[in-house]
């Protein structure tokens, strides 16, 4: 852990977790793998695709079997150590999203958000609007419903989205021109929380207390934790993670 006000290390914690039913010949690389922290408790979600290693080639019922996405997920509480297993992992149905990243990586559908599940959706006009849109998170035919809220979360240029791991906040930056600045909003209302600088690699924002903490590069080159102040965009602090010429967070892969 850290200290939020500096960025010194407070204290280190070594857990193994044991993430059952994933096939042991898959390395975490092959995990898409999400986690974050609620009341205290680390949560942890996972899914991968399954593949097919027989010898003969697959009959399509057997390739579609493997094929289907393997999920699953767990709370863990570092006060007593006690793992809880979930039967499956908190996320919604299927609800088509405007393509955003979250923990540096690209996905095309709804999150959950406080009750609700949320997507991005672009109205496709030459404004290019594009639009929060929630519904309650029992509705399961969202095409057959108007989403209950509806917010513009951006309008004009071409804009790269990051969705924080908690799925309550969303960083836009244009991408013609490139913007030097994330605008922050809160989902699902769309309200305007500030502005943080940006720099090309800069990723993985997350906030926490009023405060971003996203990956950077540090003024010597390095991969940095890097804490700035959410309503003014103040830099607070650096803490370096790896030094130049060092292993870095592998870039994410494209849409789609």
């Amino acid at each position: 852990g850290m200290e939020a006000a500096t960025g010194e290390v407070a204290g280190r914690r070594e857990v193994g977790l044991e993430l059952g039913g994933v096939d042991p010949r898959l390395s975490l690389a092959d995990l898409d793998l999400s986690g974050r922290v609620t009341a205290g408790a680390l949560e942890l979600e996972w899914s991968y695709r399954g593949t097919y290693s027989g010898g003969a080639p697959p009959s399509r019922e057997v390739e579609e079997r493997f094929s289907r996405r393997q999920a699953g997920a767990l709370t863990y509480s570092p006060k007593d150590g006690t793992v809880e297993r979930l039967s499956a992992p908190r996320q919604p149905p299927a609800l088509v999203s405007f393509p955003y990243r979250q923990h540096g990586r690209w996905r095309e559908e709804g999150w959950s958000m406080g009750g609700a599940l949320v997507r991005l959706r672009s109205d496709g006009t030459p404004d290019k609007e594009l639009w929060l849109e929630s519904w309650p998170a029992g509705v399961t035919n969202h095409a057959a419903r108007e989403p209950m809220s509806r917010a513009v979360a951006w309008r004009g240029e071409d804009v790269e989205p990051s969705v924080t791991g908690a799925g309550d906040h969303l960083f836009l930056r244009p991408t013609r021109p490139p913007g030097r600045h994330w605008r922050v909003v809160t989902v699902p209302d769309g309200g305007d929380a500030g502005q943080v600088p940006f720099a090309d690699g800069d990723q993985w924002p997350e906030t926490s207390e009023g405060r971003v903490y996203h990956l950077a590069t540090g003024a010597g080159g390095g991969l940095v934790l890097r804490a700035v102040e959410l309503a003014s965009g103040r830099h607070l602090w650096d803490r370096e993670l790896a030094s130049a010429g060092g292993p870095g967070p592998p870039p994410p892969p494209p849409p789609g």
